[in-house]
């Protein structure tokens, strides 16, 4: 088992069998051996999984075993576990076991992560907000936190130019907000700081005042392509969680493979081809960037091309510049107006221009001017006339301003260190570091 040799076993994964007269008072285990195949429990993908899965569909309103023994409790994982004290890699949780339908059949229980539909056209009621709250932990446990501990993030996307639209107002008791309310003591700050430590974010930070009924509601909005999967087709890749990993997962050829199989053999190969020549223009790559080792974040760039597909090409420009990976790759988040720099700080400091001049350079007008037939336009002295210089970089510049990543969130993979999200579009997140004049 620790070898890196290790392979896996051909015919699919092998039966679980506890041996006739086991004393299964040492296990946590239930039993299912009494319920239905076709409606309470069922085989899911036999042919991919050689019937090796099984999906429980019925609840069993319990939280013991047959021993009489609480199960473990997915969110008792301590946060701050990152090295080797508390639950978590070092020290994980008890196997459970099941007795299933049919002479001496087990089976171990596998953990899911549960993803919700929150499309644009129809996100979440509630933000995800009863998630979070169901998921939250107190003072019992073993962080010492006596605030209530966030284990799931809010799911509300925020407010952006793709889905501003079909944003609406949810008056449902436990919606939560997309963006942290002011936290007095930055305990979440501290904590990103010192992640060992025991400070944790707390849930009331998402959940205002005015949600609710008989309050203002809050604003929901969702994202593209955020569909719930399919849990019958079993088809799934592993995420990345560095707390309950026992060692790495190869991420980067899992984002190949997922890639691959959607390339090619997804239905719209026409939108495929074109998002792929697309993907060469546009400078762009998921090999870089902090976020290089996830698939669903890094495959959403790629995305932007495939959406944009019966779209004209400013939506791609358009998609592909809001794209957090392109803001990070070229530099300019957090890019900062002259007059911030100067009546802020004192300095005198230039807008970054390397998206400026990248964006005119490889995905607009291109360094020289052409005639229509492609040959390059020259001017009195036989030498190729210029599209832009320095002072057009410049202004160019002055576009990309106070830019920055959206707050993350739940309901997809991400780094889970992280405090903003690699999926969602930037935003404009500091007004005053905006260059309002024109250009």
């Amino acid at each position: 088992c620790g070898s890196s040799d290790a392979k896996f076993i051909r015919g699919g994964n092998p039966e679980v069998i506890i041996p006739a007269g086991f004393d299964t008072t040492t296990l946590s285990w239930v039993d299912l051996s009494t319920l239905n195949t076709s409606t309470e429990i069922v085989n899911i993908n036999s042919e991919r999984t050689h019937d090796a899965s099984w999906l429980l569909q019925k609840d069993l309103n319990t939280c013991l075993d047959a021993n009489g023994d609480e199960f473990p409790d997915p969110a008792g994982l301590a946060n701050t576990d990152l090295f080797s004290y508390g639950r978590g890699k070092y020290n994980l949780d008890k196997p459970i076991f099941a007795k299933l339908p049919g002479v001496s059949k087990w089976a171990l229980h596998d953990f899911r992560t549960q993803f919700k539909a929150n499309t644009p056209e129809n996100p979440l009621e509630d933000g995800g907000g009863t998630a979070m709250k169901a998921a939250a932990r107190s003072g019992d446990n073993d962080d010492g936190n006596p605030n209530t501990d966030l284990v799931v993030r809010c799911s509300n996307v925020q407010r952006n130019i793709f889905n501003e639209g079909q944003c609406r107002i949810s008056y449902h008791e436990d919606a939560c907000q997309s963006t942290p309310l002011p936290d007095p003591n930055d305990s979440y700050r501290i904590w990103m700081n010192d992640p060992g430590g025991t400070i944790l974010e707390t849930t009331y930070k998402y959940l205002p005042s005015y949600a609710g009924p008989h309050n203002g509601g809050v604003v929901v909005c969702g994202s593209e392509n955020e569909v719930e999967p399919i849990p019958t087709e079993d088809d799934h890749f592993d995420l990345t969680n560095r707390k309950m990993e026992s060692s790495s997962i190869d991420a980067f050829a899992q984002k190949e493979n997922a890639w691959v199989e959607v390339v090619l053999g997804a239905q719209d190969q026409l939108c495929q081809r074109l998002a792929f020549g697309l993907s060469k223009i546009f400078a762009t790559s998921t090999e870089t960037n902090a976020d290089s080792g996830n698939s669903e974040t890094n495959i959403a760039v790629y995305d932007n091309f495939v959406n944009s597909c019966f779209s004209t090409y400013k939506e791609v420009v358009t998609r592909a510049s809001f794209n957090q990976e392109m803001a990070e790759q070229l530099t300019f988040i957090h890019s900062k107006a002259v007059h911030l720099e100067w009546h802020i700080r004192g300095k005198l400091a230039w807008p970054d221009e390397n998206y400026g001049r990248e964006n005119l350079q490889l995905h607009n007008i291109g360094l020289v001017k052409l005639h229509d037939d492609g040959t390059p336009v020259l001017n009195q002295y036989g030498r190729k006339e210029a599209n832009y210089d320095q002072k057009h970089i410049f202004e160019a510049s002055k576009i990309w301003t106070s830019f920055g990543a959206s707050s993350r969130r739940a309901n997809y993979e991400d780094l889970d260190w992280a405090t903003t999200s690699y999926l969602d579009p930037i935003q404009i997140n500091e007004v005053r570091g905006r260059d309002w004049f024109p250009k």
